[in-house]
């Protein structure tokens, strides 16, 4: 009799338990998401403000119920927002993952597990929860994710017009005014079309550390801020730019020849040490 009592009771308080839940949801709504890529880290960003539209006294369950809310928008704004980037100027990440049901699981499984930035409390009803999927990290390394199960390996394109006489270390392209949208594997060519760097071309372990390739809004920092990747680089201005997307990348048929007949460049560029410089 003591047990049925205690499980009545148990069933009972946590059908009230679970109306209560309900209701407080009633009066919480998702008022912002903001989103955006940090293209200098491979990161990306999402900042969602939850309110409790209810004029009662925020308990700390309406507190943690916001938070929730909050992460798990969160997390639907990461993986959108990683959907809709260019994955090498010619589609997006999206049109890859509708290809691929395991890869799109472990994206989504990572936007989900994406890391807590910060927590504030703007007013007295609201909670904004900002979060961060790093697309290089070591428990969820999309960029090393997808060179692994989508890039083919195809032979360094062989294109010496002359000995460029110097031992450079890195290519760094000026990109900016063009209309160039960032991708995530963007394919640098010449004037004539022949590809100088892509995505088959890199070498994989590198390339999944420190990424295949490397954006920055400040040109006259290029040493100071990436002098682990750029300690003697070889500067070249972008032409145009092609692709459905504008996330491809053309330079002038003399840097061409310059990258494609430094052995040191070449090998810079297998261990994604390319730097872009973007508006």
């Amino acid at each position: 009799m003591r047990t049925f009592t205690f499980i009545l009771l148990f069933f009972v308080g946590m059908t009230l338990f679970s109306q209560t839940r309900s209701d407080i949801q009633n009066y919480i709504s998702i008022s912002e998401v903001n989103s955006e890529v940090d293209f200098s880290t491979y990161t990306v960003y999402s900042s969602v403000l939850a309110k409790y539209n209810s004029n009662g006294t925020m308990s700390s369950e309406v507190y943690l119920m916001l938070q929730n809310m909050a992460e798990k928008a969160n997390s639907k704004s990461i993986y959108t927002t990683l959907a809709d980037m260019s994955f090498d100027g010619q589609k997006s990440v999206y049109d890859i993952l509708s290809d691929n049901v395991i890869l799109e699981k472990f994206v989504f499984s990572a936007s989900e597990n994406a890391r807590l930035v910060s927590i504030s409390y703007p007013t007295k009803n609201s909670i904004e929860v900002v979060m961060a999927l790093d697309l290089v990290n070591k428990k969820y390394n999309i960029i090393n994710t997808f060179i692994k199960d989508i890039a083919p390996v195809e032979p360094f394109p062989i294109l010496t017009y002359f000995n460029a006489g110097k031992d450079y270390d890195s290519l760094v392209i000026d990109a900016r005014g063009l209309g160039f949208e960032p991708s995530i594997f963007p394919t640098v060519s010449d004037e004539d079309g022949n590809i100088i760097h892509n995505i088959s071309f890199v070498n994989r372990n590198p390339v999944s550390d420190i990424g295949f390739i490397t954006y920055t809004t400040n040109v006259n920092a290029i040493e100071r801020d990436f002098g682990d990747i750029a300690k003697n680089p070889y500067y070249a201005v972008a032409w145009g730019v092609r692709g459905s997307t504008k996330g491809d990348i053309v330079i002038d048929n003399e840097d061409a020849s310059i990258v494609m007949s430094s052995k040191s460049l070449k090998s810079a560029l297998k261990e994604g040490k390319v730097i872009v410089v973007i508006d």
